[in-house]
């Protein structure tokens, strides 16, 4: 095809749905127009999806984070308990109750502090 037949089939697509040349660019720019509305609609939708997908996603973060650390705390009970049933000089299980008993009792002074200042 030459350049000539080009540019003429718009007008001949015109002619054959009896379509004046001007109205067809009017309905096509309309057409774009209404296009582009449903994109912009279409994009704010997937900008609330994304941000709940988000906030979900912070959510299990959280959830997983406490979980690793409940976790790690239980591990290292554990280990804890596990050498104290291997301990048997009684000068030794003393001394472990004694720092045992101050670290839970220490535990205790701040969980008091913690709900007199409203953290909990």
């Amino acid at each position: 095809m030459s350049k000539r037949k080009a540019v003429k089939i718009p007008e001949e697509v015109t002619r054959s749905t009896e379509i004046p040349a001007q109205k067809s660019k009017t309905m096509g720019i309309s057409l774009a127009r209404e296009i582009i509305s449903d994109q912009k609609k279409e994009i704010e939708q997937l900008k609330k999806k994304l941000a709940e997908v988000q906030e979900e996603a912070r959510d299990w973060e959280k959830n997983w984070s406490a979980c690793d650390n409940s976790l790690t705390a239980s591990k290292k009970q554990l280990y804890i308990i596990s050498m104290v049933l291997d301990l048997e000089d009684k000068q030794l299980l003393n001394m472990a109750f004694g720092f045992v008993n101050g670290c839970f009792k220490r535990q205790l002074e701040k969980e008091q502090e913690d709900e007199t200042n409203g953290k909990m």
